[in-house]
């Protein structure tokens, strides 16, 4: 997603996959919030994001003031490409069920070594 294409208060998905063949994604809902003017890391612009339960519950995270957990999620404009709208998302989950049909049955397996 380009950043100038960004609304505040629209909801886009975080696309994520599970696999290297990018066959297993996962999808969370974010409110767009906008620029995180005051969280500036090696002076990057960051986008911000809200979890949509928090937004319908309390509104902006940036607005809230009550003690209840708001997510906010913090992104580098680089990160920006895991973020899609209504139909960039479905066109990708497109395009993984196609990638997992040609593979066939896709599974995980347990990583070797040490997590970092």
């Amino acid at each position: 997603m380009k950043s100038s294409d960004l609304l505040r208060g629209k909801t886009y998905y975080q696309l994520t996959f599970a696999d290297p063949t990018m066959t297993m994604p996962g999808v969370e809902a974010l409110v767009y919030v906008g620029l995180a003017d005051s969280c500036k890391a090696n002076h990057a612009k960051l986008f911000c994001f809200q979890d949509t339960v928090s937004f319908v519950r309390f509104g902006f995270c940036t607005e809230y003031k009550g003690d209840e957990d708001v997510t906010a999620i913090f992104l580098p404009e680089s990160d920006l490409d895991s973020i899609y709208n209504l139909d960039g998302i479905v066109s990708e989950l497109l395009m993984a069920k196609n990638r997992a049909d040609e593979l066939g049955d896709v599974r995980l397996i347990q990583a070797e070594g040490t997590w970092v």
